[in-house]
């Protein structure tokens, strides 16, 4: 079976660049051998997901497994679903994992290296473009044919935390920040940044989320305890952990909300502190990212605790913004 990755790539220039010189088709020897063209033309069954993109498209191929998870991919393709994905209809729920599994043995380090190559295609090649998030695995028994492998993997893979929806009032808010020069706060854009990356760089992301959290912490320090603000701007500031544990508690915050002082949760600041040693590793050591699950994860905990910043600095007026599991958490030490 052929396995293939598509990475749209978007910049001003790249497509006028590519017009110039478009690299013949070439192969990339490790971890498989890998199909690798570069190209302004999409791919052959890849639907672009907007107008005037280049694409990187990775291809190899590979022997299945002999076991029936493997012939729920082969059989998939008879009748395919809605004419261009691979169909799963005939595989019991509990069992689809399983399948998408054996497809991984194939496509998660097929995913690792385009991500790898593209990121040196930017630097070498001194391009300026965005690697757009992946938007389809893709499979063919022969290499002309191609079926999407669908993104609806499982009913766990992200829990998508509900935020309260537009509203007169949230709109006069906004509003009313916009016209007083308001804007989003640094250390959400940094999050916001690093939660782009965390496809196409997860290295990357996680060392941006890291800095997001750290701004976060300083600004709702320099604005409870105005004489540290200068101590803050010119030192290294402690390990966030240690100042969550020894620090924020001394200064008494108290929840706009509940009105009662709380501190972040004992599981936040672990998983916090795991970043923390993740993101120290990769800019000591070079490190490989966390497994794209764990730094999901750790991008959730920090994004929980900038809106916790928000909420000791008066910024936050609805909690439905903070997840359930930290609401639990602070709800269980009452």
């Amino acid at each position: 079976m052929k396995f293939r990755i598509v990475i749209e790539l978007d910049g001003p220039t790249l497509k006028s660049r590519l017009k110039q010189y478009e690299p013949p088709p070439f192969i990339l020897a490790t971890p498989l051998p890998i199909q690798t063209t570069i190209s302004c033309d999409s791919p052959t069954g890849h639907e672009p997901s907007k107008a005037n993109l280049a694409f990187c498209s990775c291809t190899t191929e590979g022997e299945l497994s002999q076991n029936k998870y493997s012939e729920y991919l082969r059989n998939g393709f008879e009748p395919p679903f809605h004419g261009n994905r691979v169909n799963f209809g005939a595989v019991p729920k509990d069992e689809v994992n399983r399948v998408y599994e054996e497809a991984d043995r194939f496509l998660e380090p097929l995913r690792a290296s385009s991500l790898r190559l593209v990121r040196l295609l930017r630097w070498r090649a001194g391009l300026d473009f965005q690697a757009l998030t992946i938007n389809e695995d893709y499979l063919s028994l022969d290499g002309n044919s191609w079926l999407a492998l669908s993104t609806a993997r499982s009913s766990t893979l992200t829990i998508v935390q509900i935020f309260p929806a537009m509203s007169e009032e949230l709109t006069k808010e906004i509003i009313d920040q916009y016209e007083t020069s308001g804007d989003e706060p640094l250390a959400h854009q940094l999050f916001n940044d690093a939660w782009n990356l965390r496809y196409t760089n997860p290295r990357a992301s996680l060392v941006v989320a890291l800095a997001a959290a750290e701004v976060g912490l300083k600004k709702v320090i320099g604005l409870i305890v105005p004489d540290a603000q200068w101590l803050l701007e010119e030192i290294p500031a402690p390990p966030i952990g240690k100042m969550l544990r020894k620090y924020i508690p001394t200064l008494k915050v108290k929840s706009c909300i509940t009105g009662k002082q709380i501190i972040p949760p004992s599981k936040l600041i672990e998983k916090l502190e795991e970043a923390a040693r993740a993101r120290n590793k990769i800019v000591h050591v070079g490190e490989k990212a966390p497994e794209h699950k764990e730094l999901e994860e750790m991008l959730e905990a920090i994004h929980d605790f900038l809106w916790i910043c928000d909420m000791y600095r008066g910024q936050l007026k609805n909690v439905s913004f903070i997840s359930d599991d930290v609401l639990k958490e602070w709800k269980n030490a009452e």
